[in-house]
């Protein structure tokens, strides 16, 4: 199956960036990040989500504590 949308570079490539292959900054998300691009579609009270309604700063100390830098 081929997306109705793809564009074979850009989806062959994008994996990568999912993967944070080759970048000293990983790929993560935060709450506001899912209400602003999932809107309705996802629950994002902040009490169901607490792992999620984090600022990006203290969610990368608390996914990779061992990267060094500012944060982490």
């Amino acid at each position: 199956q081929h997306l109705l949308d793809g564009d074979p570079a850009s989806n062959n490539l994008s994996w990568q960036w999912i993967a944070s292959t080759f970048s000293n900054k990983p790929y993560i998300f935060n709450l506001d990040n899912v209400a602003k691009y999932c809107g309705a579609d996802i629950n994002t009270v902040p009490r169901h989500n607490l792992v999620l309604d984090q600022s990006y700063e203290r969610l990368s100390d608390l996914l990779f504590p061992h990267m060094g830098g500012p944060h982490g």
